[in-house]
């Protein structure tokens, strides 16, 4: 397996194995290019958040926060298919500043397609995916657009750009080229119809009481009919206890966890989170038991 390693900085900072302070499995084996960058503010909360690649395509984001980090991505981004290919295999995540001037951070993911290298701009967003650009690129050559990265505003349009080497070929008579992306305060966004969630439609608030002794009940919003998991994990990342998973309609909801295992046990003391998943989302909370 491929992990990310959080370090929190600190005034007496020692390094050393396994002295992380989180860790995220990417869930891909044998994979040893993860790219994990911060990719800013996406979100314009004030703090700077993360994305790496994963398994099966997916981007995971991690929302920063002003205490620790949850111990899940919050959610993650899906493959889509359009009619060039399947996308996010290979992808590559990097942040290329605000090109489109609305005081949101955006970030540039590169994949590869049917033969066909593209880049898809996000534009900062509560959800990255609502608002994307695709950049059809040329060629489908080896490593192609395999640099990217912010360069100012080289047009002095008030408007940042950002560039991507492109090798067209790596040996004689070819030449490779960089291509300069030109910021747009006036960018169209192509929004699919599957991605058409607003904030609301992953709503998940925080548990009560919390802490809790002997339940807690967990309260979450759907905006739309959708296919719901929820499920209660350690601070290990084991699976403790599953109290949804069907189709719901769309409404508030209000589940009880009694503090209990899937085998009915009750679970000790201590730090868990309970994790929200549905369609191509997930979001994730802290909860504490005390006794």
């Amino acid at each position: 397996m491929s992990y990310i390693d959080i370090y929190y900085g600190k005034q007496n900072f020692v390094f050393c194995k396994d002295s992380f302070d989180v860790r995220y499995n990417s869930k891909t084996v044998g994979q040893e290019d993860i790219f994990a960058f911060s990719i800013v503010d996406i979100n314009a909360d004030g703090i700077k958040d993360i994305a790496f690649n994963g398994d099966s395509g997916k981007i995971y984001f991690i929302f920063g926060r002003k205490d620790s980090l949850s111990a899940f991505p919050d959610f993650f981004l899906q493959p889509y298919t359009d009619n060039l290919g399947t996308y996010f295999y290979d992808p590559l995540v990097v942040n290329v500043g605000d090109v489109n001037k609305d005081g949101k951070e955006d970030f540039v993911v590169r994949s590869y397609s049917g033969g066909t290298y593209c880049l898809h701009l996000f534009l900062g967003s509560f959800i990255p995916q609502s608002k994307w650009v695709a950049i059809r690129c040329k060629g489908g050559v080896n490593r192609a657009y395999d640099i990217i990265a912010p360069v100012g505003d080289l047009n002095d349009d008030s408007q940042n750009d950002f560039g991507s080497i492109a090798e067209n070929n790596l040996f004689p008579p070819n030449d490779g080229y960089f291509v300069i992306f030109s910021g747009d305060s006036t960018l169209v966004t192509s929004v699919k119809d599957n991605f058409e969630l607003s904030p609301e439609a992953i709503s998940l608030k925080q548990n009560y009481p919390n802490p809790f002794n002997p339940a807690t009940t967990i309260e979450y919003t759907l905006q739309e009919n959708a296919q719901v998991s929820l499920c209660i994990f350690d601070v290990l990342g084991r699976r403790v206890k599953s109290l949804v998973n069907e189709t719901q309609m769309s409404g508030i909801y209000k589940v009880l966890w009694e503090g209990d295992d899937d085998g009915g046990k009750r679970v000790s003391s201590g730090t868990y989170f309970y994790r929200l998943e549905l369609n191509n989302f997930t979001v994730t909370k802290k909860a504490v038991c005390i006794k």
